[in-house]
């Protein structure tokens, strides 16, 4: 049985070098055939995604299934056996989808499982999902709907991700916001602006229809649920500090004109100059 903290194991290399040898070929031959610069940029990735994906695995394997010994104490002291049955769980990164066969310790067959050696040494996070994807994730479901998300990775990564997978990975996360804060430094009371300033936003609020509808929640008026591109339930909250600066109407009238000048050098439609004026002015 092999034993992560063996550290004379050794990556079996001969295949990935092998495998690389065959991406230079690939450029090669793109060089002596007349290939595209758009040929051989998508042929690449799709065979560098590839290797990655070889490269993981193969350290993956370097710490086989996890095992620590018959027995391990754990941080309150108590000792736990390790489990007669290994036990299996996937990861999903960035390359892909890998499946761990893990030594696991407790007391006995179904019941709480009280160490895992190999994810504690991995650092695996509580979800599938590798801390690099969950923040790529995160990045672009602020901006668009999960199923969008799901598909814009696909085209990138090669995979899809459920758009329950997104949505239950996006609730995990919010947990750590209050945790965050908290370990922010107070600033100090002389950098405090004179106003604290508090907004809300509400985006793509989830709606479903009156049979669906959660309890105390309003069923649309149509009926009918809300298209799929529309039933992202984010909500952004902003706060800060600032101080009050005086304006005058001169002096806004002096940063409208100033706005338009330089929108209209940046050759903006007519139209939004007005609609963007109308807002400067309105403030």
């Amino acid at each position: 049985m092999k034993s992560m903290n063996d550290a004379t194991c050794e990556i079996k290399s001969q295949a990935l070098l092998d495998e690389f040898a065959e991406i230079l070929a690939f450029a090669q031959n793109a060089f002596q055939e007349g290939g595209t610069a758009h040929e051989v940029e998508s042929g690449l990735w799709q065979r560098m995604l590839k290797l990655g994906r070889s490269v993981f695995g193969a350290w993956l394997d370097l710490f086989g299934d996890g095992d620590a010994g018959d027995r391990v104490v754990l941080e309150d002291g108590r000792e736990v056996r390790r489990l007669a049955d290994l036990h299996r769980r996937e990861i999903r990164n960035v390359f892909g989808l890998f499946e761990l066969i893990r030594a696991v310790y407790g007391t006995r067959e179904g019941q709480k499982i009280d160490a895992v050696p190999l994810d504690e040494r991995l650092q695996l996070p509580q979800g599938k999902n590798s801390y690099l994807l969950q923040d790529w994730d995160q990045d672009l479901v602020v901006d668009m709907p999960f199923d969008t998300v799901s598909t814009t990775l696909a085209r990138i990564l090669g995979f899809t991700q459920s758009v329950h997978t997104l949505e239950r990975n996006q609730r995990e996360m919010a947990t750590a916001v209050a945790d965050f804060w908290a370990e922010q430094p107070t600033p100090p009371a002389e950098q405090e602006g004179e106003i604290l300033v508090c907004t809300a936003d509400g985006k793509g609020v989830p709606m479903r229809d009156g049979a669906k509808a959660p309890k105390g929640g309003r069923a649309p008026v149509n009926g009918r649920g809300a298209p799929r591109n529309q039933e992202n339930g984010l909500g952004r909250s902003d706060l800060y500090g600032g101080s009050v600066h005086s304006h005058t109407r001169a002096g806004v009238g002096c940063a409208v004109s100033r706005a338009i000048r330089l929108r209209a050098a940046a050759l903006t439609p007519p139209a939004l100059l007005q609609v963007r004026t109308g807002r400067l002015a309105a403030r």
